[in-house]
């Protein structure tokens, strides 16, 4: 028993933030309508109670499996813009082209080089900075992006990249400039 959700809400939230986490329901609700009713909202895989530990095992090996395959089939190709290489598959920045010289990000920031690296050129606003990659509500006032996009340039600059910036649109948000 969940203290103030079911699992059903859980599993409705989940999916409407992400599609690709795989989700079993563990759970004492046990008619064919329950079981129906947890798959259709999401739930990858359904185990009742009593079960047994082997089964459930077996089952998010199969899931876990499953989103391997996933992954692979969806993977995306590394970015490069100017003399940096963005690899989301591994989460790493390296630049001249050469996997020695890794430029360390924390998770932030790279995740917001990436999405600037993505919309390259285009002007990224504050709120949506805020809310799609770093999970804040939009209305929020932090100067936490600010200080994420300086820590950015200056790993940028201390690792010899002079071809790439992130470039401030006064009032508005931010855009990568790197050549192609």
């Amino acid at each position: 028993m969940l203290p103030y959700l079911d699992g059903f809400s859980i599993v409705e939230q989940l999916r409407k933030s992400s599609n690709d986490v795989p989700v079993i329901l563990l759970t004492e609700k046990h008619t064919v309508e329950e079981k129906i009713e947890g798959l259709e909202l999401g739930a990858d895989d359904y185990v009742t109670k009593p079960f047994s530990t082997k089964e459930l095992l077996a089952r998010v090996k199969c899931q876990l499996r499953r989103s391997e395959k996933r992954g692979t089939e969806h993977a995306t190709p590394p970015i490069v813009a100017g003399s940096v290489t963005i690899s989301p598959k591994i989460r790493e920045v390296h630049c001249n082209g050469n996997d020695s010289d890794l430029i360390p990000l924390t998770k932030t920031e790279f995740d917001l080089l990436y999405y600037l690296a993505k919309k390259r050129k285009e002007v990224c606003t504050h709120a949506e900075l805020l809310q799609n990659v770093m999970g804040y509500s939009s209305d929020i006032k932090t100067k936490s992006l600010v200080i994420h996009i300086a820590n950015i340039r200056r790993k940028l600059n201390d690792s010899g990249v002079d071809d790439v910036q992130i470039k401030a649109v006064t009032g508005v948000g931010y855009r990568l400039i790197a050549p192609a």
